[in-house]
């Protein structure tokens, strides 16, 4: 299989940031957010990077929880 080089080919524009999904940001020690539709791991994960790469000092813990008969998780700032 050959490989052609090209030339004048555009750059794909780059796509900003997205919008943050969950509120981590605006949650103050003891505040709470409930989510459905996401795997424990998975939210583990997102609260372990935001909190390395914009709260030094910010902890979360994430649990499974039911809010009005509904099953999903919830997020808690403990620091």
């Amino acid at each position: 299989m050959a490989i052609e080089i090209e030339t004048g080919i555009p750059v794909p524009s780059l796509r900003g940031r997205q919008a943050p999904q969950y509120p981590f940001s605006q949650l103050e020690i003891g505040q709470s957010f409930f989510v459905t539709g996401i795997k424990p791991g998975t939210l583990r994960a997102r609260a372990s990077v935001y909190a390395k790469e914009n709260g030094a000092g910010k902890k979360f813990k994430v649990s499974a929880a039911e809010k009005d008969g509904i099953a999903g998780l919830r997020v808690w700032r403990i620091a």
